[in-house]
């Protein structure tokens, strides 16, 4: 009977392991950011974009497939020659994700979600996401796309600028100020529902 429950308490704990409840990811400030369901993500059905990241006087280059519905979200990051860094599955509000063993630790696909999110998010749900926290969302629209910043305290914590009206169709710049890192993310193909 001893031995049933420690390999019933062993699959549960690797069950937990594969699948954990939605959950906040650290962000800028401080602050923690509630991860929105696919739902609230308002993506499209499936985007290929190429990504370039800059943190300090490092650079990389990914490509991002991302496939959604109002149910399940799922991300994969590679390298240009198609090497697999990350794949994240998200249904309702459980993720899965697994991760390459060479992929750096400070490259989490949460932490990367996160942040696609605070770019691409419709800002209404992006305000009440962030409702509890003292964060000021304020977004901008002129001639040449859309700006969205996010502050706390009068000081600067992330800029967002889309080069369109609808953020997936064009190239997206994400300066995160408190980390000292830049995401451009430029669309190769994208595909509405």
């Amino acid at each position: 009977m001893q031995h049933r429950l420690i390999v019933c308490a062993v699959a549960l704990l690797l069950c937990a392991c594969a699948q954990q409840p939605h959950s906040s990811v650290s962000i800028a400030g401080g602050n923690v950011w509630p991860l929105l369901t696919p739902a609230q993500l308002d993506a499209p059905a499936q985007a290929l974009q190429a990504v370039e990241v800059r943190a300090g006087d490092h650079a990389a280059a990914f490509l991002f497939f991302l496939e959604a519905d109002a149910v399940r979200l799922t991300l994969v990051s590679t390298t240009p020659d198609g090497t697999e860094l990350f794949r994240l599955v998200q249904s309702g509000e459980n993720i899965e994700q697994r991760t390459a063993p060479f992929l750096p630790k400070k490259m989490q696909p949460r932490a990367v979600l996160a942040d696609l999110q605070m770019a691409f998010a419709p800002l209404d749900i992006v305000q009440r996401n962030l409702s509890a926290t003292d964060i000021v969302v304020s977004e901008r629209t002129d001639n040449v796309g859309r700006t969205r910043t996010y502050q706390q305290k009068n000081k600067q914590l992330v800029t967002v600028h889309c080069a369109a009206a609808n953020c997936w169709n064009g190239k997206v710049e994400l300066q995160n100020h408190a980390w000292n890192y830049r995401y451009v993310v430029a669309p190769i193909e994208i595909m509405f529902r």
